[in-house]
């Protein structure tokens, strides 16, 4: 995917559903957890992602944001 259209998807799409998500959920009444931003930065081909190798472990964890 192009950078262009992944950002149109990011910022146009995802928030579109989210907002669609969380009216059904406001007129059903009940609760509703947006995880829009759950992969923020580790989406495919995000400049910041870092993947896992074998030196990674619980004990030596890819570092945080």
């Amino acid at each position: 995917m192009f950078n262009d259209d992944s950002d149109w998807a990011r910022n146009t799409v995802i928030p579109a559903i989210s907002d669609m998500l969380k009216d059904v959920a406001r007129t059903q009444n009940v609760d509703f957890l947006d995880l829009r931003n759950l992969f923020d930065g580790h989406e495919v081909c995000a400049n910041r992602a870092q993947q896992a190798t074998a030196a990674n472990s619980l004990e030596n964890p890819l570092p945080g944001d």
